[in-house]
């Protein structure tokens, strides 16, 4: 699954310290809580409403982390980035900041 390919990935760079993966929105949370990563990446199957509310509430807890969320959906898209997230659509193979071209 694309968790565990990113999982991968991530854990190779050199950069990054420490790659967790939550299993659902409220362990995202309390991960978010207690580690106060300075990244989250989001993989959008999650229910409907559910990621505008995490990103509402990454926000509302002062939190400094930077958000990305992945999305093929436009209209999901467009709340998420409402929401104040980053965007990589998989509309290229570069990260595309905001909607894709073809989504405007």
């Amino acid at each position: 699954p694309l968790r565990d390919s990113l999982r991968s990935l991530l854990a190779t760079a050199p950069w990054i310290e420490t790659v967790y993966l939550a299993e659902s929105v409220l362990s995202a949370l309390r991960m978010v809580t207690l580690y106060r990563p300075a990244l989250v990446l989001i993989v959008d199957d999650l229910p409907a409403d559910s990621v505008p509310m995490v990103l509402s509430w990454i926000r509302s807890e002062g939190s400094h982390s930077r958000t990305i969320v992945l999305t093929e959906d436009g209209e999901r898209r467009r709340r998420a980035l409402a929401s104040g997230a980053a965007i990589w659509g998989s509309c290229s193979m570069t990260p595309v900041p905001g909607p894709c071209p073809s989504s405007a």
